[in-house]
């Protein structure tokens, strides 16, 4: 578990996150350590619970925010979890060609999570959505959407346990504030009051973005913060920094 304050990004020229990179760490992945490729993730799209000694990785997460208190909130928010609030998967239909099959996982998700019995939001308008309540999981394309405003802040009310994914080249590049704009930001998202957050700290490309039809479900069903998001995520050794404490759960 990174905290706030270690660095986020490597300064050999390859840009990758220093939490993916500690993913490879005294294993099988030795050899990969400092090389100018994504990995594969050996945990990519699996169902069940992690072992170090089958998978040889480490699920690395990080605790952070603009300050203390945000960190705090997300401990807090992990301790006290419910099961219960509504799935937002906010389509930018614009989004054509390669970048579609992100709006198709995220129609994915919403099926899969509505025949689990959950109330879904998905939204195939032009519309960005904001200000919806008791958001337990969302998804957007944040800054991507032509239509966000205000750097893609959703001022949700987030139910404990909430956890997002945005499709944002470089939305876990800094949470320091003043932030710097360009893109937008999951440290907002985390000030705002979700309890987990996946963010890029340079361009990942659209196949390492984490897979909403994994990510939610497999969370719903039981598995813990880090072991949802490293389920859902095709890389290691990459871009990626997974915020949360790693053995959130929802409460059943």
């Amino acid at each position: 578990i990174m905290t706030k304050g270690v660095p986020l990004k490597i300064t050999d020229g390859t840009g990758r996150s220093v939490d993916s990179e500690l993913t490879l760490i005294l294993g099988p992945y030795n050899d990969s350590i400092g090389v100018i490729k994504k990995i594969y993730n050996p945990y990519f799209a699996q169902n069940e619970t992690f072992s170090r000694n089958k998978y040889g990785i480490y699920l690395v997460t990080r605790l952070t925010g603009y300050n203390f208190t945000d960190v705090k909130n997300l401990i807090d928010r992990s301790s006290n979890t419910t099961n219960n609030g509504t799935f937002v998967f906010d389509i930018a239909p614009g989004k054509g060609g390669g970048y579609q099959i992100y709006n198709n996982q995220m129609i994915n998700a919403a099926k899969i999570l509505e025949e689990k019995g959950y109330n879904v939001i998905l939204d195939n308008t032009t519309i960005f959505l904001t200000n919806q309540s008791n958001v337990l999981g969302y998804v957007s394309w944040g800054s991507n959407d032509p239509n966000s405003k205000d750097n893609a802040r959703t001022y949700n009310t987030w139910a404990p346990g909430a956890i997002v994914e945005t499709a944002v080249s470089s939305s876990g590049r800094t949470f320091t504030y003043p932030p710097t704009y360009g893109q937008s930001l999951i440290v907002d998202l985390i000030a705002e009051g979700v309890t987990g957050a996946k963010g890029y700290v340079g361009e990942p490309y659209i196949d390492a973005i984490a897979h909403p039809d994994i990510l939610f479900p497999r969370y719903v069903d039981g598995y813990n913060l880090a072991e949802s998001y490293y389920m859902a995520s095709r890389y290691i050794g990459w871009m990626d920094v997974v915020v949360g404490d790693p053995k959130t759960v929802l409460s059943s």
